[in-house]
């Protein structure tokens, strides 16, 4: 009785370390695949995004993971807006996320300069609305860090694949005892029926005997009447 106690509490800790290997597993497979190619894939109207340099420090730093939000079409960007934008950098179109430090009106047209945190220089070139992709919403302090290991086929094994297999090898294991236990059972069920028979089939033998030292003693009874007569 204690052994199977400790064994379901045991069960229930495993248990519970799973489902939160599954839900990081989840979230993280989840936010992979919504930070890929471009980086722009939408969850809830949050663009998870995960950040490459220490531009913005210390809003947030390198292998922080933050959320953009998309921005309404109708939407005027603003001095200190943290916008992530699409620029070009050694030639290559890259997203960027830097702070808005100045507003350039042209005959109409709004053109912003944007300016890293940590940078002692402002951006080269100056951006328009259509290379916005949105407003910096926040980070996710945990989530973040975690990421950077699990991105890491070390941190990916440790922290995933060497507990699920873990539990798989727990649950064969309870399941090796489960089935121990079931052919225990039936052993002794058939053990305890086999005992039933042979007691029913002993009682019935008794029962027959007594039956037959009755009637036999009944019938020299009758016999030893009849002759008295």
């Amino acid at each position: 009785m204690e052994t199977k106690k400790k064994r379901s509490v045991v069960g229930l800790i495993v248990n519970v370390l799973l489902w939160i290997v599954i839900v990081i597993a989840a979230v993280f497979t989840i936010f992979t695949l919504a930070t890929s190619g471009d980086g722009t894939s939408t969850i809830g109207g949050y663009i998870p995004m995960t950040v490459l340099s220490d531009s913005m420090k210390p809003e947030f730093a390198e292998g922080d993971l933050i959320l953009v939000k998309q921005a309404e079409p109708d939407y005027e960007y603003k001095l200190d807006d943290i916008v992530s934008f699409y620029t070009i950098i050694e030639g290559k179109t890259v997203i960027n996320t830097h702070r808005i430090v100045e507003i350039v009106d042209s005959n109409g047209l709004k053109q912003y300069v944007t300016k890293g945190d940590a940078n002692p220089t402002i951006d080269e070139k100056m951006i328009i609305d259509g290379d916005i992709i949105g407003v910096y919403s926040g980070k996710v302090p945990v989530l973040g860090p975690l990421f950077k290991i699990l991105k890491s086929k070390i941190g990916f094994l440790v922290i995933i694949i060497l507990p699920l297999l873990a539990f798989f090898i727990y649950q064969a294991y309870n399941l090796i005892l489960v089935m121990g236990e079931m052919k225990k059972e039936a052993v002794a069920e058939a053990n305890e029926k086999s005992r039933e028979q042979i007691e029913a089939e002993l009682r019935e033998k008794i029962e027959a005997e007594t039956r037959a030292k009755l009637e036999a003693e009944q019938a020299a009874k009758t016999d030893a009447d009849s002759q008295d007569q």
